[in-house]
């Protein structure tokens, strides 16, 4: 199988809407020899920040010499950044080798009726576990693709830890919208005796949580707003002290931007930590400070020019429009500031755009790449009230060279309201860029 083809298998299987129940993950990795038992996991859920916290994780890990894998999702440019290893995708090559093992071993069984076709989160996930369980790894770091409780991922009997960031609504249609309903299926990675390092909670996932925990006799280390002490902050670098009662860590540095990316880190740090207290891993002080300094995640307040300053965002829910209100309103209030926005139908678009968009100076809307594209004409509709001066581009390259057009050097553009546009908006804006550069 060439990787293009491998690619068109795993893209079709987003017709296949319904993930495989946990029992069927459990029967193909048997099939497959069980590549994820002999792994060493620490398990991340939450609503926000989880992938930023995963890579932390897997970044001080790797800083301490460990051989670390991570798992992630979604991609912004290519299905191989789902799967790393010491932050290096997963090759192509291979990808394609796992996915055609997967295909070989399942076509026959979805032919036969004994499993249904699975989504394409399945197929990521069982060539993770494949693929780390092949490659003699210290320590894997597994990021939860929705929910918790019925994920894919969630197959591991005996993680290392359960890392839970901030829980909100979101996934409305295949979580419900009771936030304690929610935090019952983030919670569902919580297993017996093992340690939960959660962020502080609103009062109905905390009590989710905790119950959980009491239930499973899992040992609750729980991240309080108050351990985390602010010294300064810029567009390049945050510095910060972890105040834990217990686990204190001082002159944290860290080059994402954002107050949460803060809480993302000391969340992180918090958790090896905890389990170097516990005697489940030996890192020094100094790796932990130099795998923070080092994380990168793209597509999170990653700013992407100078002049003008644009910045992109993949803030498709309310909790993320929130956090990207507060760091504007915190860093550039000063400036005027010009919106380009696609989102998906599954998200809480109202939220999103209430928040956001009273900021904006000029908007723009444009379509992600996803068969679950709002139509951007639809989404202009939304914001008639605010009196802005709208702009609808349906083509999103299009739509990203004209909203930089229209930003002045002393404006700021910012690309946000899903993933899968920012990704794409990088690049489109990145090749742009080297057109003008080509040109002048």
């Amino acid at each position: 199988m060439s990787f293009a083809s491998a690619i068109h298998y795993v893209e079709t299987s987003h017709a296949f809407g319904t993930r495989l129940h946990l029992h069927t993950i459990h029967h193909l990795l048997h099939l497959l020899g069980n590549p994820h038992r002999q792994l060493q996991i620490l398990h991340v859920a939450g609503t926000n920040g989880k992938g930023s916290t995963s890579s932390f994780l897997a970044s001080m890990l790797t800083a301490e010499g460990y051989r670390t894998g991570l798992f992630t999702s979604p991609h912004m440019h290519c299905y191989t950044e789902r799967i790393r290893i010491n932050g290096v995708n997963i090759p192509e090559e291979e990808l394609a080798r796992i996915l055609l093992q997967i295909e070989s071993l399942l076509t026959p069984m979805v032919h036969n009726g004994e499993c249904p076709h699975p989504a394409m989160f399945d197929l990521m996930t069982l060539a993770a576990y494949i693929y780390f369980g092949n490659a003699d790894l210290d320590y894997v770091v597994l990021e939860v693709g929705l929910g918790g409780l019925e994920d894919a991922t969630n197959v591991i009997e005996a993680p290392l830890a359960a890392v839970i960031t901030p829980i909100d609504i979101d996934h409305v249609d295949l979580l419900g919208n009771s936030l304690s309903g929610i935090a019952a299926h983030k919670a569902g990675i919580i297993k017996h005796d093992r340690p939960v390092i959660y962020h502080h909670q609103l009062p109905e996932a905390e009590t989710t949580i905790r119950s959980v925990a009491a239930s499973l006799s899992a040992p609750l280390f729980c991240l309080e707003s108050s351990h985390i002490l602010p010294m300064n902050s810029d567009l390049l670098e945050q510095h910060f002290h972890l105040n834990h009662p217990r686990y204190g860590l001082q002159d944290l540095h860290i080059r994402m931007l954002g107050d949460h990316q803060m809480s993302n880190a000391a969340l992180a740090a918090l958790t090896l930590l905890v389990l170097r207290d516990h005697g489940n891993l030996t890192i020094s002080n100094e790796a932990i400070l130099r795998g923070l300094l080092n994380t990168h995640w793209s597509g999170r307040l990653e700013v992407l020019h100078q002049s003008p300053l644009v910045i992109i965002d993949g803030a498709h829910n309310l909790q993320g429009a929130e956090i990207l209100q507060h760091f504007l309103n915190t860093h550039l209030s000063d400036r005027k500031i010009n919106f380009l926005v696609g989102m998906l139908n599954n998200k809480d678009i109202q939220g999103v755009l209430n928040t956001l968009l009273p900021l904006g100076h000029k908007l723009f809307f444009t379509r992600a790449a996803n068969s679950k594209a709002v139509d951007p004409l639809l989404l202009a509709e939304n914001v008639q009230f605010f009196g802005k001066e709208v702009y609808v581009v349906d083509s999103l390259p299009e739509a990203v060279e004209a909203a930089y057009l229209e930003t002045s050097m002393d404006e700021v553009l910012v690309i946000t309201g899903s993933l899968y546009l920012v990704g794409d908006a990088k690049a489109a804006l990145l090749q742009f860029l080297d057109r003008q550069k080509e040109a002048s």
